[in-house]
């Protein structure tokens, strides 16, 4: 597998949107990787084997055995091992500017536009108005 196609399968499962946001976001924070050869793309690859590894649940010896040298520098179990781990820490930092958790009240604003199915129970956690639409998970 080349470069080209593995980020396209990464691209195919997590959309050109999201793919792109990552890259500029590692880009602009770049972790400390592990490679004697970096050349032009070394970034863009440790993000793309990162997601890969993580979204296929390939095992790091089994992708550094099936890729190989055919991402145009050498990898090994070792620094791949340690790519991947910088790479999802940096990604974790992404994330928190990605996802917003909001409080209990937005919660409850969202949830009271969602159709639930069938009766649900009243959290027994916090006291609710009467006709509060509140459920239990």
């Amino acid at each position: 597998m080349n470069f080209e196609t593995l980020r396209n399968k990464v691209i195919e499962r997590v959309s050109l949107v999201a793919y792109t946001s990552m890259l500029r976001f590692v880009n602009r924070h770049p972790p400390v990787l592990w490679g004697l050869e970096r050349e032009g793309n070394f970034l863009e690859a440790a993000l793309c084997y990162t997601l890969y590894i993580d979204l296929k649940r390939c095992g790091i010896v089994k992708f550094v055995g099936k890729v190989g040298q055919r991402l145009g520098f050498k990898l090994t179990p070792r620094s791949v091992l340690h790519n991947v781990n910088k790479i999802r820490a940096t990604l974790a930092d992404w994330a928190t500017e990605q996802i917003l958790l909001g409080d209990q009240d937005a919660w409850d604003r969202a949830a009271a536009n969602v159709t639930r199915p069938g009766k649900l129970k009243v959290s027994p956690c916090r006291e609710v108005p009467e006709g509060d639409n509140v459920a239990t998970f």
